[in-house]
């Protein structure tokens, strides 16, 4: 896409242009063609410049392998539907929706973060993140879903992040701003962000009955760093949908987290923050300071 800078958009009828974001001096009508810009380059900067407002039309997810800083400057992207995904196969990625085959899947707007992404002062608000996959056949493999990001293997940076009135629907690793977070490379710093009345929900996907790994902020953290700076946590829920059954093992609940006992292997279903690792016993625990934020104890 083909960016205009600020004289040019002053020059043309309000009615003929509309910005919404900016990459590094140039200016783009849309927010799709401001991340092709930006995720061809290292290094690049958005600046959101207004409100932006999908209107209930559908955000086919994106990766980031570099660089990239988000400047929200205090704008709300908000009423966007995300059902696309990216899926990973025999080491290919396969972008839109997949027949439920073997596969990894990340659902977000970044299906996939491995390098440093930052994102500040920016609001996310009634954001409806619901895989599709065939229903006929079982994914056999795991989603990785969530608002923000899918899958880390990256360093990520939430500063000023707001998600509101969103809900987050998925069979593994489900939350709202990151799904899985991986591997001693993975990095999440969360500094003064806010989570309010977001909805969680682990669902079954296809025939698995069997579902597992969800929470309110990170969905699985797997041997990755994750720091907290403040967040407030205002009205979520981490449900569990009726197609869920784990039929015959007794759910039960630790620094309420619920969790199932399989095989000898410990399997949380819902989470109130986030688990690192698998076992309640390390979930993350706040306390609020006296600027209304929780930190972790």
């Amino acid at each position: 896409p083909t960016g205009k800078t600020i004289d040019e958009i002053k020059t043309e009828s309000s009615a003929k242009v509309v910005a919404v974001a900016s990459v590094d001096g140039m200016y783009y009508e849309t927010l799709a063609q401001a991340f092709t810009v930006a995720l061809a380059s290292d290094g690049a900067v958005i600046d959101i410049i207004k409100d932006i407002d999908f209107a209930g039309e559908y955000w086919l997810p994106v990766s980031n392998t570099k660089t990239l800083t988000i400047n929200g400057n205090g704008h709300v992207i908000s009423n966007v539907n995300i059902n696309g995904y990216q899926r990973e196969t025999s080491g290919d990625w396969n972008e839109g929706i997949g027949t439920g085959s073997q596969a990894t899947y990340k659902c977000a707007f970044f299906g996939g973060n491995s390098g440093t992404l930052t994102i500040k002062d920016l609001v996310f608000s009634n954001i409806n993140v619901d895989m599709a996959v065939d229903k006929s056949t079982n994914s056999q493999g795991s989603s990785q879903i969530a608002v923000v990001v899918g899958y880390n293997s990256g360093t990520i940076m939430f500063n000023n992040v707001e998600v509101a009135d969103s809900t987050i629907k998925g069979y593994t690793k489900v939350a709202v701003l990151v799904g899985h977070t991986a591997g001693s490379n993975g990095k999440v710093t969360i500094d003064h962000c806010t989570l309010t009345r977001n909805r969680v929900v682990l669902e079954a996907d296809g025939v698995d009955p069997d579902a597992a790994l969800s929470a309110v902020i990170i969905g699985y953290v797997d041997g990755s760093t994750i720091t907290t700076n403040g967040i407030k946590l205002v009205g979520n829920e981490n449900v569990i949908d009726s197609s869920v059954k784990w039929t015959g093992y007794e759910r039960k609940t630790t620094n309420g987290t619920m969790y199932v006992v399989f095989a000898s292997r410990t399997y949380f279903l819902t989470c109130p923050t986030f688990v690192r690792g698998d076992y309640p016993s390390a979930t993350a625990q706040f306390e609020q300071g006296a600027d209304g934020y929780y930190y972790e104890k």
